[in-house]
């Protein structure tokens, strides 16, 4: 009886709540201070940049899937991975390959991951709902999915390789498109055309939409190839279901909003154009 209030409550109050508050970048208190807490007790990283991860689309979307009927929880690699690409990002102001020593980011993902699984136990509400999805304890899955050794490092700082393995995170089952996403280069400028464009595919659901921080800034979107490929023209959040929508040119990817996240410029490429 107990355990199905819980699970009530964390459906009907607390999943709703975080959903809304990760769909406007605001860090629900109790995954804010996973961060935190770890920031402040080992001093890996300070609590400021803590503070702007916790708050993170991508990290968010971890936060979110924590909890998700359909997915695995986060690995130490998968934390980590997610916070190398948000810093990474033009608004955090720090190049990947300027850190002194990237055990420190492996050692911080590790432990926030702990922090957080920690912090799912010691909730009645929170554990209930973890052990109904994942049929298995947040201190057994303490153990589990822990790797995150110095072999990651190579990738950590190359921006091709990090890319790459933070989309593949957003491919889906039961796909029905594929998605073109264009990287930039070394000077934030995306190449639109397929002979020096630099390219990665990520499988999609056209009617559920994209887990936040799929669609980002300095990266471009297509769907289809060739003449008939059509551009995203913008990108917007579902702040009920914390996904992001697209509008292509001929075509919708899920639920579309006034809170847009991404929109195309009036100035084109010459090769989008054309």
């Amino acid at each position: 009886m107990f355990n199905k209030v819980a699970n009530d409550v964390f459906l009907q109050i607390i999943f709703p709540n975080w959903k809304k508050s990760s769909s406007y970048a605001i860090s629900p208190r109790p995954w804010l201070r996973a961060f935190t807490k770890v920031a402040r007790d080992t001093n890996i990283i300070s609590v400021k940049l803590a503070t702007s991860l916790a708050s993170s689309p991508s990290l968010l979307r971890v936060l979110l899937n924590s909890f998700s009927l359909d997915k695995a929880f986060a690995s130490s690699k998968e934390f980590a991975i997610n916070i190398a690409f948000e810093i990474s990002q033009p608004n955090f102001n720090i190049e990947l390959s300027d850190l002194p020593e990237l055990w420190r980011l492996r050692e911080f993902s590790t432990a926030v991951r702990l922090q957080w699984l920690n912090t799912i136990e010691s909730s009645f509400i929170l554990h209930s709902r973890f052990q109904t999805i994942h049929n298995i304890s947040a201190s057994q899955q303490a153990i589990d999915d822990t790797e995150c050794s110095i072999v990651l490092d190579n990738m950590l700082c190359n921006r091709d390789q990090l890319t790459k393995a933070y989309f593949a995170y957003y491919n889906v089952d039961n796909a029905t498109t594929q998605m073109t996403v264009w990287l930039p280069d070394n000077r934030r400028y995306v190449a639109t055309d397929s002979c020096s464009g630099t390219t990665l595919s990520v499988l999609s659901d056209i009617e559920k939409g994209a887990e936040l921080g799929f669609f980002r800034q300095n990266f471009d979107y297509s769907i289809g190839i060739a003449n008939q490929r059509q551009w995203l023209q913008e990108s917007s959040i579902d702040h009920l279901q914390a996904l992001e929508s697209a509008k292509f040119e001929n075509l919708q990817l899920g639920h579309l909003s006034n809170h847009i996240v991404w929109k195309r410029h009036s100035m084109q490429t010459a090769s989008q154009a054309a």
